[in-house]
């Protein structure tokens, strides 16, 4: 039977819906803004001949079916964004520029002109031009989730992490569910020191991702778990992170079998205290079911952290270390059969045995810890 805290934290990770928004989408294609059925159709033929041209470095003929298109009733605004992409295929900066100008200048709300300009300005080192512009994107279309994002990016590269916290809380609540915001917005509370707030929204992304997004989501829940001083939280986001396929090498290793190892001393630690002040008769002294209780919460838990230790798979190089932590998981389950086998049977010699297997679990502790440390160091 599985204990109470692991129990719900593991079955609330479980249980996340595996809603995947769409990832990292670039600009929305162009054909989305033209209005008219038939100007759509004609964006849409346009934009895949030009792709097409330009894949075979065919320039010219790119330029021909922009111009032809135009003809044909291409809104000038389309005509000089497609223009711009043939030019920033060439390379040519100075004439993709030009045409992302006039694009604005016939259409101001072509996000995807704002955004190329902004890209352009970024590579010149103009970071306030940029922000400028990502900001105007924003303003015509508040839902453009990349805009947001490059904003961001922009602003944290130079120092206004604090602003980048307003901007992707914009954007979340523009895009709620979209993955790429929430971990943006996670890492950014991380940056500035809001770690309750960062694990929040950690959580959130590892419960609308799936694979490599949610899994490093989940380490990240558990990092910060650690931080916060949370090592049951933490160890149960590991085994969630484990269970779905994590790479677990030296460095990796250290910091999930480590924390196992803390998980499972801060229950034997926690339940212990009561049980000594209880035997020892000190003033105040919890009431025995209340000892009772915790001992074999404790218990119950730790047989799962056993277990997870126990399946899992060490690197080559870490094996030694490795069957020493197993021993040291079992004799903290040893501690707290034969303490909880006292309590119900009142035999002295269970109460020793207790103490004797406290002691030893003590002493692996220390060299488990140590051998953790310099394998980390090493891997690092």
């Amino acid at each position: 039977m599985n204990s109470p805290r692991i129990r719900v934290l593991c079955l609330l990770i479980a249980t996340m819906a595996a809603a995947s928004a769409a990832g990292a989408q670039s600009v929305a294609p162009l054909a989305t803004t033209v209005g008219p059925p038939s100007q759509r159709e004609l964006l849409v033929d346009a934009e895949q001949r030009v792709l097409e041209a330009i894949g075979s470095a065919e320039y010219d003929r790119a330029f021909v079916i922009v111009d032809r298109a135009r003809a044909r009733g291409l809104p000038p605004g389309q005509y000089h964004l497609l223009k711009a992409r043939v030019f920033a295929a060439q390379q040519n900066t100075a004439a993709q520029q030009q045409q992302l100008e006039g694009a604005l200048h016939a259409d101001p709300t072509l996000t995807e002109a704002y955004m190329s300009l902004a890209a352009l300005r970024e590579a010149r080192g103009l970071w306030l031009d940029a922000v400028d512009l990502y900001r105007q994107s924003i303003e015509a279309n508040p839902a453009g989730v990349q805009a947001h994002l490059s904003l961001a990016l922009v602003l944290i590269e130079h120092e206004r992490s604090k602003n980048a916290v307003e901007i992707l809380e914009q954007a979340r609540r523009a895009a709620p569910t979209d993955p790429q915001v929430v971990a943006a917005l996670a890492s950014v509370y991380a940056r500035v020191g809001r770690m309750d707030k960062a694990r929040d929204e950690y959580r959130e992304t590892a419960r609308i991702s799936t694979g490599r997004a949610r899994r490093s989501a989940l380490v990240k829940v558990a990092e910060i778990s650690l931080e916060l001083d949370d090592s049951l939280e933490a160890f149960a986001y590991y085994r969630a992170a484990v269970a779905e396929g994590l790479d677990i090498d030296d460095a990796k290793y250290a910091q999930v079998a480590g924390t196992a190892d803390r998980a499972a001393w801060s229950l034997l630690d926690a339940a212990w205290e009561p049980y000594a002040r209880y035997v020892a008769r000190a003033a105040e002294a919890p009431e025995r079911e209340e000892v009772y209780l915790g001992l074999t919460n404790a218990l119950q838990e730790e047989r799962e952290i056993t277990r997870f230790v126990d399946n899992l798979a060490a690197p080559e190089a870490t094996r030694a270390l490795h069957a020493l932590r197993k021993l040291q998981h079992g004799l903290i389950c040893e501690t707290l059969v034969n303490v909880v086998s006292y309590l119900d049977t009142g035999d002295k010699s269970l109460a020793d045995a207790a103490s004797e297997r406290h002691a030893d679990a003590v002493l692996y502790r220390g060299m488990v810890e140590a051998k953790t440390r310099k394998l980390l160091r090493r891997a690092n």
